[in-house]
């Protein structure tokens, strides 16, 4: 089993991991020996699994509830528990599992960072056909994330101290311009925000000229 690093559920002696069981995504839950009425606390909580990190929580693709992990004999250490849940969804970059305290969906307690690939895989996003200049994305080792169902990438570097992202458009996506008409990007300082607590934001089609 490969295991990604641990994340503490906030306000609570449990722990959170996403690892990776004969290609399928996973969860583990580590919970405190003396966190003994942890079933009562955690009984609306569950676990969300994430294709992609930038999803909204409510935009899951599986999900279990807390209280139905099945206990491993496997112990990382002698002061917790381990609970497990295989998902159906298979392990692949950027995948990511959030555990959420109840029903409401900005009742993240943790969320792990997203599944990174291996070294001799394929970049997630190369984009040679696309209209922006390769070399900012090799300056600053950033790897564009594939914007869902689109032939579009979007990326985010620094450039003088400042946050700033950049869309890559497949040459092939004539009409990216009226798909995107009303598309928009936000930057938020905390990546628990609400969609609708950016700090900023730009609508895609007023982006700067096209780079290169």
């Amino acid at each position: 089993m490969e295991g990604g690093p641990l994340v503490r559920i906030m306000g609570c002696d449990a722990r959170l991991q996403l690892s990776a069981v004969k290609g399928k995504a996973c969860a583990r839950l580590y919970i405190k020996k003396t966190f003994h009425d942890w079933k009562s606390v955690f009984y609306n909580s569950w676990v969300g699994f994430y294709r992609l990190p930038y999803n909204k929580s409510d935009y899951y693709d599986t999900y279990q509830y807390a209280v139905k992990f099945t206990k491993i004999g496997t112990t990382a250490t002698d002061d917790y528990d381990i609970y497990q849940y295989r998902s159906s969804l298979t392990i692949a970059p950027d995948v990511q599992i959030r555990f959420l305290l109840d029903k409401k969906y900005d009742n993240v307690l943790a969320q792990t960072v997203p599944w990174e690939r291996d070294e001799e895989e394929t970049p997630a996003c190369s984009f040679p056909e696309f209209l922006y200049e390769p070399e900012l994305y090799d300056a600053n080792n950033v790897v564009p994330v594939k914007i869902d169902s689109y032939d579009a990438g979007l990326q985010l570097f620094t450039k003088d101290g400042k946050a700033c992202a950049q869309i890559y458009i497949k040459k092939t996506f004539k009409n990216w311009k009226d798909t995107f008409r009303y598309s928009w990007v936000g930057f938020y300082t905390s990546s628990q925000s609400k969609n609708n607590k950016y700090d900023t934001f730009q609508y895609a089609t007023k982006f700067g000229a096209k780079v290169g």
